[in-house]
């Protein structure tokens, strides 16, 4: 069963809510927490280029991108540390996403190996 928790996308399976799980093979992909709140992103190769247009106060997100050159993001995110994540080129990175009074925040959580 499908069900909506603060506006969010989810499963319960047998009691237990799972995440929606987004995929997508985009070299510029626009994040949007109303399709899921997991973003398994694997572009075929180059730059990566995210948006969070759709993304409201209050919302967050994980991503785990898989192997891009370099990631851009919007002008305007805030990082820890003050620089963007660094993204591996070879292993899973997974990074957080959360926007609070219309500014997006980003870290990075790990890399998988």
């Amino acid at each position: 069963m499908t069900v909506t928790i603060n506006g969010e996308k989810g499963i319960l399976v047998n009691g237990a809510y799972t995440e929606t799980v987004v995929t997508s093979t985009a070299t510029s992909y626009a994040v949007n927490p109303a399709n899921g709140t997991i973003h398994y992103i694997a572009p075929p190769s180059g730059a990566l280029t995210l948006t969070f247009d759709a993304m409201g106060d209050g919302q967050g997100v994980t991503l785990m991108i898989i192997a891009p050159s370099t990631v851009s993001f919007p002008v305007g995110t805030k990082f820890i540390g003050g620089a963007a994540p660094v993204v591996s080129a070879t292993n899973p990175t997974v990074l957080s996403a959360i926007k609070i009074a219309g500014v997006l925040y980003v870290m990075r959580s790990g890399e998988m190996y």
